[in-house]
């Protein structure tokens, strides 16, 4: 990357760490950016205040990387939680300062050597996780279950390896945390968004099946805590009792076009 001098899809905050691998801490890498940038979370707005960094170098590592990308490219909010980055640049005089410092004329046979060596791409399968055996009907949500089924969770160390590697940016250890206290449902809840890829399981040293936990917390709440959905319940003993026995006949004879238009149309409950 620090040869090419180029970013992926234009993000101009992927160059902060290859100038720090570039520059380290010379001169070269203080920031004589006088504003910085940020986006209003409510609002949407953008906002400017002063740097407190100015005239000092840029921190090492995520905090200077987080300076970087307010002095220049700041991180947008979007509705699904995810940034997103424009193509406006800030304090573009003084980007171009320091990027016009790290102009390398080499061949790619300089960098790469005459004997360009074959790439093999070995593709490495998800850690095989602990999958307890129990029956939801007879199992309870008591503490001692969690402790019977999944006892490797008491050996947690605290070292946040699961967290940091969440693909779904949830609080792994946090909800450990929960399923060692037998709190099911409040595991439930920071679990939900789980897809139970198990790279967090992948990264634990203690051997902790987190998404396995996580899955039988939300059993047991959906099973004997959260109250019950009275309004499901009949709808699904009105469809067994053969209610809608004849719409649902009526519905499967009907053209496509039509159903397309019934569904568009069709009454959504607030």
């Amino acid at each position: 990357l620090l040869t090419t001098g180029t970013s992926t899809r234009n993000n101009i905050s992927e160059f902060a760490p290859q100038l720090e691998l570039l520059y380290n801490n010379s001169i070269n890498m203080i920031t004589w950016c006088g504003q910085v940038y940020s986006y209003d979370k409510d609002s949407g707005a953008m906002e400017s205040d002063q740097n407190r960094y100015y005239g000092c170098p840029i921190p090492a590592y995520k905090k200077g990387y987080s300076l970087f990308s307010s002095c220049h490219l700041p991180e947008k909010p979007t509705v699904f939680g995810i940034g997103e980055r424009t193509q406006d640049i800030y304090n573009a005089n003084e980007l171009n300062d320091i990027l016009g410092k790290t102009v390398i004329t080499r061949t790619f046979e300089e960098v790469t050597g005459k004997e360009i060596r074959r790439i093999h791409q070995v593709p490495l399968t998800f850690t095989p996780e602990e999958k307890a055996v129990y029956d939801i009907e007879t199992v309870k949500p008591t503490e001692q279950i969690m402790m019977q089924l999944y006892p490797e969770i008491y050996a947690c160390i605290g070292c946040n390896a699961c967290t940091n590697s969440c693909t779904q940016s949830l609080n792994v250890m946090q909800y450990i945390a929960y399923a060692q206290r037998g709190e099911y449902e409040k595991c439930a809840e920071e679990s939900f968004d789980c897809v139970m890829c198990g790279v967090c399981s992948s990264r634990c040293p203690a051997g902790i099946s987190h998404p396995q936990v996580a899955l039988l917390a939300r059993r047991l709440n959906g099973k004997y805590i959260a109250p019950d959905c009275e309004h499901l319940e009949n709808r699904v003993k009105e469809i067994k009792d053969g209610t809608f026995e004849e719409l649902l006949q009526d519905l499967m004879q009907k053209p496509i076009e039509e159903m397309k238009e019934l569904y568009n149309n069709r009454e959504i409950e607030k």
